[in-house]
């Protein structure tokens, strides 16, 4: 059996996570998991974040990293693998609050227009494939 614990300090707080397996490979990747929560922001690097949680109505557990600073108040949140046998960090987001109904809105959007075969860019035109 092995079983290793790692330290983490997420913003202010010190975790200890430990992780056990009989195989341990298995046991180091988890720990390297438990490692790699992010402890700064993806977005502005701030290093005011902290460990949290919710859960939806319909009865979901969201775990995030989330940034602290007022300006930014992005979050990172867990993935779990489809075996259930692990997970992973996404890209830091910030929240965007969708516009209610009762608002206009403030600019129109509109489909954008078919792009023909003549009109793609190549990558030779600014480095893009697209």
């Amino acid at each position: 059996m092995s079983k290793i614990s790692v330290n983490k300090k997420i913003g202010n707080t010190t975790f200890t996570f430990w992780a056990e397996d009989e195989d341990f490979k298995e046991a180091f990747a988890e720990a390297a998991f438990y490692g790699g929560v992010p402890d700064k922001c993806g977005i502005c690097g701030g290093e005011e974040v902290k460990l949290d949680s919710n859960r939806t109505q319909e009865g979901y557990l969201y775990i995030k990293v989330k940034c602290l600073n007022e300006d930014c108040r992005a979050a990172a949140t867990l993935g779990i693998y489809k075996d259930n046998k692990g997970g992973f960090w996404k890209k830091f987001e910030k929240y965007e609050p969708k516009e209610s109904n009762n608002e206009e809105p403030t600019e129109k959007t509109t489909k954008p227009e078919k792009v023909t075969k003549k009109e793609e860019k190549s990558e030779d035109d600014e480095g893009y494939p697209f």
